[in-house]
């Protein structure tokens, strides 16, 4: 089928997912765009104007996005993750996400062993291992650090993993009023009129090439080393763990370099626009269901297994709910529900675990694929 948008015409194409990846922002602006996700906006606006034939579903720069723009994202995302400050000051906190990525991991395991996912379960597994401990950006780069095939796949995958998401963050949000939880774990200390502190310095000119630059460079260096060491199909891996080091060692010299995590969303958006668009509607209906019931039984088995864990470790509820909730949905979410519920002394924890998800989810969902 020819599509409106010619596949030849890459620039229009291009110009065509960065509209829908601007669209997914604007919705952020809306109710129903928060409760649905930006992100899940995005991919299913590209899966509806493709399968309407208005988009094609291949074009090189569908694969412009992945073979670049994916992986400079993770060092952009990762500028600000410094490990040290995650450890010395996550408190308890990390420990709950910790019991939480296990326990994950776990989930997966059980539902692989009586779900059948098709001949690309393994991988599909690994790609939720990554989302479930990192967020939206690990399930990008695990995506291109399994070389997973199938686009269609890939976009039911990407639309059950924000559903899911979407009801598990609900539940969260209601946890903290159900009197047998309180009575087991104990009333949280909360306060009132909180906000996140959401200041930041200006993003400059000089912090927004700093970060392109280094970006690339650093892409470059793991392409070169995972080739160099005759892995090159993990080029991933070696890129997110050289993107731990500047902010790890140079903490003090990069406070001022601003825009990573703005400038890594866009890449993220652009790659679930990509994705989307590359998605074949009547084979999604057809495997959507099976993922959906996966993505869900998998934060079940999470949670069940989760709580009960964590309270024997002496946790207390607002620690298991913010860890659990950045290693289901990611650090701003964990953030800001902290504050919704009045646990300022969780709103960084939160924030750091989150983050801690994000530099250690894409080594976990490629083993946990290797592994099955």
């Amino acid at each position: 089928m020819t599509s409106l948008v010619p596949s030849s015409n890459i620039m229009l194409v291009f110009a065509c997912i960065s509209a829908l990846a601007w669209l997914g922002f604007a919705a952020e602006k809306t109710k129903v765009g928060k409760m649905l996700t930006g992100l899940f906006c995005t991919a299913g606006s590209a899966i509806v104007l493709s399968n309407m034939g208005v988009l094609p579903f291949q074009s090189q720069a569908y694969e412009f996005v992945m073979t670049y723009l994916v992986p400079m994202a993770i060092p952009l995302f990762l500028f600000r993750v410094n490990l040290k400050e995650i450890f010395q000051e996550t408190g308890r906190t990390i420990i709950a996400f910790t019991i939480g990525a296990f326990t994950t991991v776990i989930g997966i395991v059980i539902c692989v062993s009586f779900l059948d996912l098709g001949p690309l379960e393994s991988d599909l597994a690994g790609l939720f291992a990554a989302g479930y401990i990192g967020g939206a950006l690990n399930f990008a780069s695990a995506s291109e650090a399994i070389q997973f095939p199938d686009p269609t796949l890939l976009s039911a995958g990407i639309a059950a993993d924000g559903l899911a998401g979407f009801i598990y963050i609900m539940v969260l949000a209601v946890l903290p009023s159900v009197q047998f939880l309180t009575k087991v774990f104990g009333q949280e200390p909360s306060t009132n009129a909180v906000t996140i502190d959401n200041d930041k310095q200006p993003i400059t000119l000089f912090s927004i090439i700093s970060l392109l630059a280094a970006s690339a460079l650093i892409v470059s260096i793991g392409n070169l080393l995972s080739a160099w060491l005759g892995m090159p199909s993990y080029a991933i891996l070696f890129i997110t763990a050289i993107s731990l080091l500047p902010s790890t060692l140079f903490a003090n010299q990069l406070k001022g370099v601003n825009g990573g995590f703005d400038l890594g969303m866009i890449c993220t958006y652009l790659f679930f626009a990509a994705v989307g668009a590359s998605a074949n509607l009547t084979v999604l209906l057809q495997v959507a269901p099976t993922i959906m019931l996966f993505a869900i039984l998998v934060i079940v088995i999470h949670a069940v297994l989760l709580f009960p864990i964590a309270r024997a470790f002496k946790l207390s509820l607002g620690e298991v709910i913010i860890a659990s909730n950045a290693c289901i949905l990611g650090p701003t979410t964990a953030a800001a529900l902290a504050a919704a519920r009045g646990w300022r002394h969780l709103v960084t924890p939160g924030l750091l675990a989150g983050l801690f998800g994000y530099a250690i989810g894409t080594f976990i969902g490629v083993t946990v694929a290797a592994m099955l």
